[in-house]
């Protein structure tokens, strides 16, 4: 399914290692997408404030696109942040979440490249902060927006895309 160049299964994990022999890499999907939601509960339930399961999420976006990029999964896109999620947030921890992904995106750059990881925003973009929307490396020339056709889902703020490139045959179809 992925070339072979793409594996990086040796820097797996003990833990990770162990769960990926017990999959069969043929059967694997091409695209996963999570829904990254829950993250003021989780802080909830452990008596933290919600800015801290926020950053606990950035973790763990950090430890997901990584495992992903070591077992050669082509794309992940992740549902960051939806409108309807905007409006019922206070301002305060709106401006937080903006500045988090900012504060991550600068600081994990280097990373993100290593892991051949490309930031493609799908959604409406206009809400983000000009910060969060600039062009970073290795992102693609943005293309012209056309209408989506109308969707009974709710509408996606901002989702982080990542795929990989390293060869035409790990390309999507």
């Amino acid at each position: 399914m992925y070339s072979s160049g793409t594996l990086r299964i040796h820097e797996l994990t003990d833990e990770e290692r162990a769960v990926y022999a017990t999959l069969k890499p043929e059967r694997l999907p091409e695209h996963v997408a999570i829904i990254m939601d829950g993250n003021g509960r989780w802080a909830g339930q452990r008596s933290l404030k919600r800015f801290l399961g926020h950053q606990q999420g950035a973790k763990s976006v950090q430890l997901v696109t990584e495992t992903a990029s070591r077992i050669g999964l082509p794309w992940l896109t992740l549902y960051a942040f939806s409108l309807e999620n905007n409006l019922r947030r206070p301002r305060a921890e709106v401006s937080f979440l903006m500045r988090l992904l900012k504060s991550y995106l600068e600081t994990n750059l280097q990373r993100m490249m290593d892991n051949n990881v490309r930031i493609r925003y799908i959604g409406r973009i206009t809400s983000l902060p000009p910060t969060c929307r600039r062009r970073w490396p290795g992102q693609p020339t943005p293309r012209r927006a056309t209408p989506a056709p109308r969707s009974p889902w709710p509408s996606t703020t901002a989702a982080v895309r990542r795929w990989w490139t390293p060869s035409a045959a790990s390309l999507p179809r």
